[in-house]
């Protein structure tokens, strides 16, 4: 083979290998995606049939048929990314099996002059003059040698060729395997068109059978939009007037702490004050004691030396003993009166502990405590640490996201919502997300009733309700019903679920599981 080939199938190769690394996708994760889209279209297959039994102008159909319409699109797009995988496949195998086939043809041509000089040097006399032609021993044993290897390397050949054979096979498998993938490919792709533009004719029918039930669509949504706007002006203004009693509350416990406080310590400083009062007239005592001991000790003193001098010597030493053994007594007394001072130090101690559990009683009996911890930040602290784990409000289908979306059947057509729309099946309630206490139950400005509830700093609104079986007041559970979602006259039973933090809306979708 000449050099320019070899060049011109090495660039082949190595640009068919970089094309293959650089696809920013896999066949495995492709089919792994198709088979989670198929599954999804089956299981709103199910959903659809449900629904269509209740209503086929219903808001809940209608976005599920856009579910499976977006899923049909995205299958499509799937098979024809692997449709592409697969052209690259084939491109690749075949590449292979030309530099296969052409490295059996080398292989077999350089077998070929093996045999042939074998042949010609086929006799074993000829072998055997060769090896006895030899100078010495080491030569012979070198020519021995070569010819074991001679054999050798023959049969290396004769298993390259098969092993090249073995492989052309293999990668013509691979070929062919990836051929009858990307027929079935485009089989697949093809009924997926097919499929989409009937779901496509369906959409369009109970679009036009809904909008026809709502008459004037345009002027409802508008409606339907200065409600909401409404709603949301009074949820906002109940949640203001809920934190601002919250905090007025908070505020009032906080003074109440702060009174108890400054009389408890009041009660310390008169205690320690009169406890000091006691222990300065205690010392003044003891020092006039110890000054009137020593008093009468020099007038002793002066005594028993005036009487020294006028006795005798010896009289004079005897007193002088007597005098030592009297300062020592005074000494000793003074040591008395010192432990003395000491055990009432200790019971004043005693005493002005049993002030500060006076103090502390009467504070107690205020009611305050020194760090008040309120139920609010309690339940604030929960509710947040369920974030993404809270249970729905409604078994249903969310219709309306969060924020500023499409309509689902008028184009062009943008709503704004503080939370999202769960379309659910008549006769459905609603309920608590988290337990809390009911704030207020009112009116929703174009029908029907709201509850909003109260977990802390974070406050739940469950909107377009027919009846609400709490009150203001109640406090409920998780999972605990509050009221009857309203059906209209088109068999929508739509549910408006909205989390508060503070003043502000979050996404609900933040919040719920799986939502």
């Amino acid at each position: 083979m000449s050099i320019k080939s070899y060049f011109t199938l090495f660039t082949a190769v190595f640009l068919g290998c970089i094309t293959y690394a650089q696809q920013p996708y896999k066949k495995e994760n492709l089919q792994k995606e198709s088979a989670k889209l198929r599954q999804e279209i089956v299981e709103l297959n199910k959903a659809l049939s449900i629904s269509k039994n209740q209503s086929q102008s219903s808001l809940i159909y209608i976005t599920n048929l856009n579910k499976k319409l977006a899923a049909r699109e995205a299958l499509i797009n799937n098979t024809k990314k692997e449709s592409k995988v697969l052209d690259d496949e084939i491109y690749l195998n075949q590449l292979a099996i030309n530099k296969l086939r052409r490295e059996l043809k080398d292989l077999r041509e350089d077998y070929a002059e093996v045999l042939i000089r074998s042949y010609k040097n086929r006799s074993v006399q000829n072998k055997v003059l060769f090896i006895l032609s030899s100078n010495d021993i080491s030569q012979a044993f070198r020519r021995i040698k070569y010819l074991q290897k001679y054999s050798e390397y023959q049969n290396e050949k004769v298993a390259e060729i098969e092993a090249k054979q073995e492989a052309i096979l293999k990668t013509i498998e691979l070929r062919e395997k990836a051929k009858k993938d990307k027929i079935n490919i485009l089989a697949q792709q093809q009924a997926q068109i097919k499929e989409i533009n009937k779901d496509k004719k369906e959409k369009e029918a109970a679009v036009e059978l809904y909008n026809k039930q709502q008459g004037d669509l345009l002027t409802k949504i508008k409606e339907k939009q200065t409600q909401r706007n409404a709603l949301d002006r009074q949820v906002q203004a109940i949640i203001a007037e809920e934190m601002r009693i919250a905090k007025a509350k908070e505020a009032e416990e906080r003074r109440k702490a702060e009174l108890a406080e400054l009389a408890r310590r009041k009660t310390i400083e008169e205690e320690r004050a009169r406890k000091a009062r006691e222990a300065e007239l205690a010392a003044k005592k003891l020092a006039e004691e110890k000054a009137a001991a020593a008093r009468k000790a020099a007038a002793e003193a002066l005594a028993a030396k005036q009487a020294a001098e006028k006795e005798a010597n010896e009289k004079a030493r005897i007193e002088a003993e007597k005098i030592r053994v009297a300062r020592e007594k005074a000494a000793e007394k003074a040591a008395a009166e010192k432990v003395a001072a000491d055990k009432l130090a200790a019971e004043k101690a005693v005493k002005a502990k049993e002030a500060e559990k006076i103090a502390d009683d009467k504070r107690a009996s205020l009611g305050i405590t020194k760090t008040p911890i309120t139920n609010t930040e309690t339940l604030s602290k929960n509710f947040e640490a369920n974030k993404g784990r809270l249970p729905w409000p409604a078994i249903g289908t969310v219709v309306a996201t969060f924020g500023t979306s499409p309509h689902p059947t008028m184009q062009n057509i943008k709503v704004d919502h503080k939370g999202v729309e769960i379309a659910t099946s008549p006769g459905s309630l609603a309920k608590s997300v988290f337990e809390g206490t009911v704030s207020k139950v009112f009116a929703v400005p174009g029908g029907g009733k709201a509850v909003l509830v109260n977990h802390g700093n974070y406050f739940t609104l469950y909107a377009n309700l027919s009846t609400a079986i709490v009150s203001a007041g109640d406090k409920v559970k998780i999972g605990q019903p509050l009221g009857k979602i309203y059906t209209d006259d088109a068999n929508n039973t739509l549910l408006d679920f909205q989390i508060w933090q503070g003043q502000v809306p979050v996404n609900p979708a933040n919040w719920i599981s799986g939502m």
